[in-house]
């Protein structure tokens, strides 16, 4: 990262020496304030945004001809070039900020320079601030982001996966969701252990209910069918137009976790930003006003800038940050983990209602009532989730998929519809919370040049 810095800067002095006119004896007040480093008198007196955003970058400690001609500048090192320790980096990334704000709508070219300076200098600054904390025996703002540092600012920390599933699973599966004609029925095939299963052979092995909410959920107030409504169900159910495994989460621990007093302030650090926690403006944010600086240069100089330098270097940037997390993958460590995270990332995306992989129904919080999956969905389904049998072995005449319920007690060891829910937030509060951190670790909720920094992505910087 530290390399891309360097990249830009000499770029950026170029184009700072161009923009700063020529000192001639009818500038108006404004510029021999700016160029007698008068900063508060332009921030006072001025209106320009240019001069605004330049007055502020000024107070930051950004002085041009340190820039062009300081062995900072030949470092490539933003610490040592706008004087920032530990005490006051925070100050000088905030009056950055406030450059950025002023030109944060373009109205030109030089604005848009303004903008493209300062929202590098801020996204430089606030990544080492982040980053490069001095945590354990790593060395503050040395311009390395040690690992120590990385799980000390994110609050990253592995532990011990632990995934359970109701023990309903046993071979051949019991427990379905069947719609046939129409109508949602709910299978206990338990006793039918010749096949095909679940065609009530031998007689009386298969009970029927009822699922008057379609949810997958038997309570343990419901009874059986019997007499001619059992047979026209079980009649029903073999030319059924949907067959579901129903499986039940009793507990999800995933295998990493966030301290709860890093996560807003990480949140801040890579998305929008939000100045409760800290970061005023995310990385998220720096990268698209970088994008829309440059994107106005190109339209005040009147040529498309896609291959020129700037344009290439921060694309450059983007890429390394906005990286997919794709690292992971190829790590012999993580291998598994990762399998494990993207398999119930599937799971998360259809349960939050961001696929619409689900039946018809009322939306609850931000999630769908009813959580049907494909198989397709889970395609890299992992041991913890129980396989979907053979479609052969059931006189269904369908292919299956998943439904999940989900637990509204903690500590659950075997299936218990009783003490179950639709949806992930009707679940226990420790459940729900592990649940959402599945779009927080799992590498594919961080696709590459989304425009959106994810925790692990910052695991594969370079």
């Amino acid at each position: 990262m530290i390399n891309r810095f360097r990249k830009l800067i000499p770029l950026l002095a170029v184009l700072l020496l161009s923009a700063c006119g020529d000192g001639s004896e009818d500038q108006d007040q404004c510029h021999r304030d700016l160029n007698a480093e008068r900063f508060d008198a332009v921030l006072e007196n001025c209106d320009n945004p240019y001069q605004r955003a330049s007055a502020w970058l000024g107070k930051a400690g950004f002085d041009l001809f340190a820039l062009l001609l300081g062995d900072a500048a030949s470092a490539g090192y933003l610490v040592p070039l706008l004087g920032a320790t530990e005490a006051n980096i925070s100050t000088k990334r905030e009056l950055i900020n406030n450059a950025i704000e002023e030109v944060a709508d373009p109205g030109g070219g030089d604005e848009a320079f303004a903008l493209l300076t300062a929202s590098y200098l801020g996204l430089a600054l606030s990544t080492t601030e982040f980053l490069d904390n001095g945590a354990e025996d790593s060395v503050a703002l040395d311009g390395a982001f040690d690992d120590a540092e990385s799980n000390d600012a994110t609050g990253f920390f592995a532990q011990t996966p632990y995934f359970l599933t109701g023990a309903q699973q046993a071979s051949p599966a019991a427990y379905f969701s069947v719609v046939a004609s129409g109508t949602a029925y709910l299978l206990d095939c338990a006793a039918d252990t010749t096949t095909p299963y679940c065609d009530d052979d031998p007689a009386d092995s298969v009970e029927i209910y009822l699922d008057s909410e379609a949810d997958g959920i038997l309570l343990s107030s419901d009874t059986a069918l019997t007499g001619s409504d059992r047979t026209d169900a079980l009649a029903a159910v073999g030319s059924a137009s949907s067959a579901n495994l129903v499986v039940q989460f009793t507990g999800l621990i995933l295998p990493f976790y966030l301290l709860d007093d890093r996560g807003p302030r990480m949140q801040a650090f890579l998305g929008e930003g939000d100045v409760t926690n800290g970061f005023s403006i995310g990385l998220g944010r720096y990268l698209a006003l970088m994008t829309l600086a440059d994107a106005t240069l190109s339209l005040a100089n009147g040529v498309a800038t896609d291959d020129a330098p700037l344009s290439i270097i921060i694309s450059d940037f983007r890429t390394s940050l906005d990286n997919g997390a794709t690292c992971l993958a190829d790590d012999a460590t993580f291998a598994y983990v990762v399998d494990i995270l993207n398999s119930l990332y599937a799971l998360y995306v259809v349960s939050a209602g961001t696929e619409q992989n689900a039946d018809p129904g009322s939306v609850t919080g931000a999630y769908l009532d009813y959580n049907v999956v494909s198989e397709a969905d889970m395609a890299g389904m992992v041991d913890f989730i129980p396989s979907l049998p053979v479609g052969a072995d059931y006189p269904f005449g369908v292919d299956f998929g998943y439904r999940f319920i989900y637990p509204t007690s903690d500590d659950l060891l075997l299936m218990d519809t009783s003490q179950a829910t639709a949806t992930v937030d009707g679940s226990t509060t420790s459940f729900i919370g592990e649940f959402e951190g599945i779009a927080v670790f799992a590498p594919n909720a961080s696709t590459a040049l989304d425009g959106v920094i994810g925790v692990m992505e910052l695991f594969c910087l370079n």
